[in-house]
């Protein structure tokens, strides 16, 4: 009580022997961590990464177990109103109500300490209901009503407290009708108004009931145009007319709190990660590789699920696992345990391949590669009765060493060889024994189907002059080589069969 007091009579801050002060700091060390020679309250921050997120099955069984259907917190700010979030299991409620920075720029003429400015909003529990109303930074007023019970609470106030499948939560509803979503990051809130039925629409499928639902027959394009208006970036001067409507609906414009907001990201490698090349005269490609690795090991610090694929099939999930790292990338730990988790990160064209051998029952294929990566990936899957032309340290058998064209390891025999094993089991399984033998056709499996690959890029320094720096090097892919053995035997190369990629 008597630390109360001190903050009402001394609420600014004030120097003191050196130091900074402020009535009732000792009350607010104490819920600091470290404050009060660390004798200290529990201290949880309920974001993650700076966004709400419900609370774990077990803490949410427990507060319900124990009566408590609402929580109300502060000490994490998140923009200029309270953050909501209504669990779906039980429909608990907690109410994050810190708006200290939500005004960064406000007059400090009388209150150095204003971060606030003119926002405001009031949280008051009146029986089963919490009535949230307030003002925001430009103005807006805001208010909604919400009971313990979510069944009792009425549209568009039904909404707060859902989120949406950008990641976003409905934190209010706007005086003229329209809800406010936002997604946090870090210190960032990315905040966007919107029709509560562009909202029905985007919610996160277990928030999706049918009183949120949104009949077709009221649909309205209204909805979208308003809400894209509202949250479109303009990285120039700002567009005016029907030219800003047709950007905002540009699919191919990035807009950074869709990005930020995504839980999934999927990287290739070449041209991607490594063989970057970029338009900016003020950085070089070397940089500029450097610094995609800095933000897509970014990423993965934050927690954000990271896929890495190649329709490479030279790669097995392991080597490509070993060039990752050797580039930077900080997919794991470097040892062997860490590694092993990690291919579950990884999708090569040769794991596919392999994936759809065993599930296919193909137990003895013939294999034509030039690579360790499918054949590494075939044991992995448990087949190792097949045909390969190459040895198990990767060599050219010689038995299949004639060269066909530029490609670097295609040989004449090597479609020789594969056209003859599906021309034999064609006429197997068409032939007069096919009933009795039970043949089946031999299927034919391209690794992927590039009719075109790329062998390399030339350096920066390549034929100073004539703009041939940076070029990719081409090379003849598996459609091409896959084609050439069907065109041999007049199969269809709509259907589907087993061959790595050489180029």
């Amino acid at each position: 009580d008597a630390q109360l007091r001190d903050f009402d009579t001394r609420p600014t801050w004030r120097q003191e022997d050196g130091v900074y002060r402020r009535g009732g700091d000792l009350l607010i060390d104490y819920g600091c961590p470290g404050g009060a020679d660390n004798k200290t309250i529990v201290y949880h921050n309920p974001f993650n990464n700076g966004n709400p997120a419900q609370r774990s099955a077990e803490v949410e069984g427990f507060l319900v177990k124990s009566g408590i259907r609402r929580v109300f917190s502060g000490h994490q700010p998140h923009g200029e109103s309270p953050t909501v979030v209504r669990h779906v299991r039980s429909g608990l409620l907690v109410v994050t109500a810190d708006t200290s920075y939500s005004n960064m720029s406000a007059l400090k003429l009388f209150n150095q300490a204003n971060n606030r400015g003119e926002v405001v909003t009031t949280v008051r529990l009146a029986g089963e209901e919490v009535h949230l109303e307030g003002v925001l930074r430009d103005g807006t007023k805001h208010k909604c009503t919400l009971h313990c019970d979510p069944m009792k609470d009425e549209m568009p106030d039904a909404l707060v407290g859902c989120q949406l499948n950008d990641g976003s939560w409905v934190k209010t509803v706007l005086e003229d009708g329209r809800v406010l979503a936002a997604l946090g990051k870090r210190f960032q809130v990315s905040v966007q108004a919107m029709h509560p039925g562009k909202a029905c629409l985007m919610l996160k499928s277990v928030y999706s009931e049918e009183r949120l639902s949104v009949s077709l027959k009221n649909l309205s394009a209204d909805w979208l145009l308003e809400s894209e208006l509202e949250v479109q970036l303009c990285p120039g001067p700002e567009p005016s007319g029907s030219e800003g409507i047709e950007n905002s609906y540009n699919a191919t414009q990035f807009k950074r709190e869709e990005f930020d907001s995504a839980e999934t990201y999927i990287f290739d490698g070449h041209g991607t990660l490594w063989g970057v090349r970029g338009q900016s005269q003020s950085m070089s490609n070397m940089d500029l590789e450097r610094q995609v690795v800095d933000n897509v090991n970014q990423l993965i610090l934050a927690g954000k699920r990271v896929i890495f694929a190649t329709n490479d099939s030279n790669y097995s999930r392991r080597m490509y696992i070993d060039r990752l790292l050797n580039h930077g990338i900080q997919l794991c730990a470097n040892d062997e345990h860490s590694r092993k988790l990690a291919r579950q990160k990884v999708i090569t064209a040769s794991f596919t391949c392999a994936w759809f051998l065993k599930k296919a029952l193909i137990r003895k294929p013939f294999v034509i590669c030039s690579h360790l990566g499918l054949l590494e990936e075939l044991k992995e899957a448990g087949i190792t009765e097949y045909v390969a032309t190459i040895d198990e340290d990767g060599c050219p058998k010689p038995e299949y060493s004639k060269p066909v064209g530029w490609d670097q390891q295609l040989t004449a025999l090597k479609v020789a060889v594969a056209a003859a094993f599906l021309k034999f089991s064609r006429e197997c399984a068409t032939g007069p024994y096919s009933a009795e033998e039970g043949q089946n056709v031999m299927q034919i499996v391209q690794c992927s189907s590039d009719h075109a690959g790329v062998l390399g890029v030339t350096a920066e320094d390549f034929l100073p002059g004539r703009n041939w720096c940076n070029r990719s090097i081409p090379a003849v892919g598996n459609g091409t080589m896959c084609q050439m053995i069907c065109n041999s035997v007049g199969a269809d190369i709509q259907a589907p069969s087993a061959i790595g990629r050489t180029g």
